[in-house]
């Protein structure tokens, strides 16, 4: 097995299909350059309804819309190539932590006070 295997699925067995690491980089490429069309369309789109309609035919909506659109493709493609998760989003637990402790505040059980 050489280097360049990358073993595709979960787990250690049983018919695996197996992806070459620059067919998984050509994947991510695609990726990247379909987002990176459909975003900056849609930014192109959004910023030519907001001038037509709004802003008297003026060309900075268009602009600001491809920036936008380039942009967020490009922290996209950026989250892809690194493995690294959104920043926007929040990692989801899917077991509750050891100890019982879910996270919340003891705000729904008012405090014991055993002075009294």
């Amino acid at each position: 097995m050489s280097g360049e295997e990358v073993k595709s699925g979960e787990g250690g067995g049983g018919g695996g299909e197996r992806v070459r690491s620059e067919d998984e980089l050509g994947l991510k490429w695609d990726r990247c350059v379909a987002d990176t069309i459909i975003k900056t369309g849609t930014g192109v789109g959004l910023g030519l309804v907001f001038s037509l309609l709004l802003f008297k035919r003026r060309p900075w909506p268009v602009t600001l819309g491809l920036g936008y659109g380039l942009g967020y493709a490009m922290a996209n493609c950026q989250h892809d190539f690194t493995g690294l998760p959104s920043p926007h989003l929040r990692p989801v637990l899917t077991t509750p932590p050891a100890g019982g402790d879910t996270g919340k505040a003891d705000a729904e059980t008012p405090p014991t006070d055993s002075s009294h």
